[in-house]
């Protein structure tokens, strides 16, 4: 039984909560960061607050704990000049190490809204990012409570194993307490309606641009993950399908998507690239395009089977199957992509290489794995068939391959979701409960500004209102 209208009830809870949206310390004492970290996480600094220039901040939500590459915590809500804001917090033991571990240099770091420091600083008293913006400044030694080496100590018994990721929710309490048919039916209705949305987008690209660059769009958004999701779209709009499609041959694929992504110049002399730029120095002319500047791409922190060139191989390989698959979408029954395994891309060179420098992987590796078709099946061929379908059977067909089609592997955004409500894997097994998962922690959690004393998702949990709900058999 699924919970129909979770996309009127989401509008209506958010409508009604009125959202659509000490002593100084010697310059020489090391801290590890991570403990750093643990102390603005778990708020065990003592305000008032206020930045180097005076301006006053009141922490509402620290954020969630980065411990990957990037700044330390994303999406924390300050108050900072009277105004609510929302964006990354970084932390370091110096103002210095700001520009020592280039950050003012890395797009990563264009949403810090804070950066917090342990020491006082010296001469260097301002920080700014690429765009030259200034970023205040919180030295945490003016807020330590009490002795510094005890503050340490609590810090340090705080445990670096199980590091949690973000603060438990309010909501986690009504989800333990609720009976769990009732959870279930929750994430249910809101993998639904995160299903329909996508659906309903891709039938407006299709409309846009027609089916066939739609699914090549789709696809190359797929490849970009999430780091260069978007940088692919418009790599796909630079060379649309078509484009590819009168191009003889995987070279000449290969060499407009690798230089129409800026990889491809008159100094890119590894042998890979040479009968790569054969075929691009003939290609280009005055009128195209230009290409995408190769400072956009996020390599940073990569794994190296995920390295935009090594997906640019595999764009330009899916390029053969794209008609393939559109055919397969307008006729087959959406059951039959339970069975389906990805096209097989067959590239001896990348298969063990992961970028254009020639670093070589230690064993050769699909370029398309089964875990990737999966997220490619449930993220755009599934709502894609449902876009297309001309008849109400057809899309509620499509619904039910979603609706048991097996959970994706985790991600950032679902673990944080998971940490938040107190879930257990076992109500995520399925691929709508883990996209309901996700669609819940962006429509609450994310636009939450209150650290969840206002969030009305609490009410849905608990199902109270049962005016607001209907069962649909399925």
């Amino acid at each position: 039984m699924v919970i129909e209208g979770y996309d009127k009830i989401r509008e209506g809870l958010l409508d009604r909560a009125g959202r659509h949206e000490t002593g100084a310390l010697p310059a020489s004492q090391s801290v590890p960061e991570r403990l750093l970290q643990s102390a603005w996480f778990h708020r065990r600094l003592q305000g008032p607050f206020h930045t180097l220039d005076g301006g006053p901040v009141k922490i509402i939500q620290p954020g969630e704990w980065n411990h990957g590459p990037g700044p330390d915590f994303f999406h924390a809500v300050l108050r900072m000049h009277g105004r609510i804001v929302s964006g990354d917090v970084e932390i370091h033991m110096v103002p210095e190490d700001w520009y020592r571990h280039g950050h003012h240099e890395d797009r990563a770091y264009e949403k810090v809204i804070l950066h917090v420091v342990l020491h006082e600083p010296g001469p260097l008293r301002f920080t700014r990012d690429r765009l030259n913006r200034h970023i205040p400044t919180l030295v945490m030694d003016r807020f330590i409570p009490g002795d510094f080496e005890e503050w340490l100590d609590q810090l340090a018994d705080l445990g670096e194993e199980a590091l949690p990721l973000i603060d438990v929710g309010r909501c986690a309490e009504h989800f333990q307490k609720a009976d769990r048919e009732d959870v279930l039916r929750v994430l249910d209705a809101a993998g639904l309606e995160r299903f329909r949305q996508k659906s309903r987008r891709w039938a407006g690209i299709s409309r846009r641009a027609g089916r066939l660059q739609a699914l090549w769009e789709g696809l190359c958004e797929c490849l970009g993950y999430r780091e260069n999701k978007t940088v692919f779209r418009q790599l796909a709009g630079k060379a649309p399908i078509r484009s590819l499609l009168a191009l003889e041959g995987i070279e000449p694929r290969m060499a407009l998507l690798f230089g129409m992504a800026g990889f491809l110049n008159s100094h890119a002399v590894h042998p890979v690239c040479e009968p790569l730029w054969k075929h691009w120095w003939k290609m280009r002319s005055a009128g195209d395009p230009a290409p995408i500047p190769s400072a956009q791409w996020s390599v940073a922190g990569l794994r190296p089977l995920n390295h935009p060139h090594r997906r640019l191989a595999a764009a330009a390989h899916l390029v053969g199957h794209v008609r393939g698959l559109q055919k397969k979408l307008e006729t087959i029954k959406p059951s039959q992509w339970r069975h389906f395994s990805p096209p097989l891309l067959e590239d001896l060179h990348w298969q063990s290489h992961c970028s254009l420098a020639g670093t070589t992987l230690r064993r050769p590796t699909a370029l398309l794995g089964s875990s990737r078709w999966r997220e490619m099946t449930v993220n755009l061929l599934l709502p894609l068939a449902h876009a297309w379908a001309t008849d109400p059977v057809r899309r509620h067909e499509s619904e039910e391959v979603y609706a048991s089609y097996p959970s994706l592997q985790d991600n950032r955004i679902s673990r944080l979701a998971v940490e938040r409500l107190q879930l257990s894997p076992r109500d995520c097994a399925t691929a709508r409960r883990h996209q309901g998962l996700i669609q819940i922690y962006q429509d609450f959690c994310l636009a939450d500004r209150s650290d969840c004393q206002n969030c009305p998702f609490p009410e849905l949990v608990s199902l109270r209102d049962k005016k607001h709900v209907s069962s649909n058999g399925s």
